[in-house]
């Protein structure tokens, strides 16, 4: 889904890469719609109450991070319906723990609530480099951290 101005992308793909090499970590950040998702995920979504939502979420937040080969955070947006951050491993061992990752959400998502969208962005990259500041040097685990989804997880509707 194109959610963000030329512009807007520009900037961020800047910064996210100044951010990798200054952090060591990486950030990647994903737009899709829900009909941009595959069938078999659309399906998993439909008709489901929140708690089995967002385990779906968080099992496709998890897919994508190891397809991406993200080392650090991935951010996917489903426009309309969901934020989801996914942290590594070596994230977690590092002190990225569950408030980072909805403190990165929720920077976004108050954004695109209100429809701004290359701010939602500049958010993204702002609070992840905050966030990768304070952490420690990276570690060597590539793969999704084991954090349950939590019921506090929301939509961007």
């Amino acid at each position: 889904a194109k959610l963000f101005s030329d512009k807007a992308v520009k900037e961020a793909e800047e910064r996210i890469s100044m951010l990798a090499r200054k952090h060591g970590r990486g950030l990647f950040i994903e737009t899709m719609t829900i009909e941009d998702l595959p069938e078999s995920w659309r399906q998993r979504l439909k008709g489901k109450d929140k708690a089995e939502r967002n385990k779906a979420y968080h099992q496709l937040g998890e897919e994508r991070y190891l397809a991406k080969k993200v080392q650090g955070v991935h951010v996917l947006i489903v426009k309309g319906d969901r934020v989801q951050v996914t942290a590594g491993e070596a994230m977690t061992t590092a002190n990225y723990v569950q408030k980072s990752r909805d403190a990165l959400r929720d920077a976004v998502l108050s954004r695109l609530k209100e429809n701004q969208y290359d701010q939602a962005l500049a958010a993204a990259v702002d609070t992840a480099d905050t966030q990768l500041s304070q952490m420690k040097p990276p570690g060597k685990s590539d793969k999704p951290a084991k954090a349950a989804p939590r019921e506090g997880s929301r939509g961007a509707d």
